[in-house]
């Protein structure tokens, strides 16, 4: 029974690295960088009250109405699916292996992930930047950083670490870039010279 029970948790931690995006390859690799970042406060704050008072008045409008019994709990049922999907995207992982840098944006469904070589990191450096006029805001984002353009990924705060690679720049937003500097700078030093 526990061998079996060993099994499911294998298969189960299996599935999980293939669907997040990691391939089965990278499960091998453990990260020597792990950043997790939830959005400010305020965003949860913002979505729960437009989340509430969206069913709240759906609600009374539909059993005013008097829809059918479907109708009357398919709006607050779908709100509340909807509600628990945003909370969802509202979370960032940085993850930094021997080879490669990770980035997903969803806790458990995500909405976007990239993958980045470090042998195709050829500046790396820590920086200060302005996420509304530069990016739009917080999460996946397209804009310009120091006049070039750039794809940004943050999730709060305005400090992370600017990348360039040979096709595109990126502004990854983080609470502790200089540890996170340091861990693509350590991990790029263990590559053999031929890889980098």
């Amino acid at each position: 029974m526990l061998a079996q029970g060993s099994c499911s948790i294998l298969f189960l931690k299996s599935i999980l690295t293939v669907y997040h995006g990691c391939g089965v390859s990278c499960a091998m690799s453990r990260p020597s960088y792990k950043e997790e970042q939830f959005f400010a406060p305020w965003v949860y704050w913002l979505v729960s009250v437009l989340a509430v008072g969206g069913t709240i008045i759906t609600t009374i409008a539909l059993k005013k109405d008097h829809y059918s019994s479907f109708s009357f709990w398919f709006f607050p049922v779908y709100l509340a699916t909807l509600y628990v999907f945003v909370l969802n995207l509202l979370y960032l992982r940085i993850e930094v292996s021997e080879d490669l840098l990770r980035l997903r944006l969803g806790y458990f469904v995500p909405l976007g992930w990239k993958r980045i070589p470090l042998k195709e990191i050829r500046e790396s450096r820590v920086v200060v930047y302005h996420p509304i006029r530069d990016a739009g805001g917080w999460g996946i984002r397209f804009g310009r950083f120091e006049g070039q353009f750039c794809r940004f990924w943050n999730a709060r705060g305005n400090r992370g670490v600017f990348l360039r690679t040979a096709k595109h720049c990126y502004v990854i937003g983080s609470q502790q870039p200089e540890q996170l500097l340091l861990a693509l700078r350590r991990s790029d030093m263990t590559q053999p010279p031929s890889a980098r």
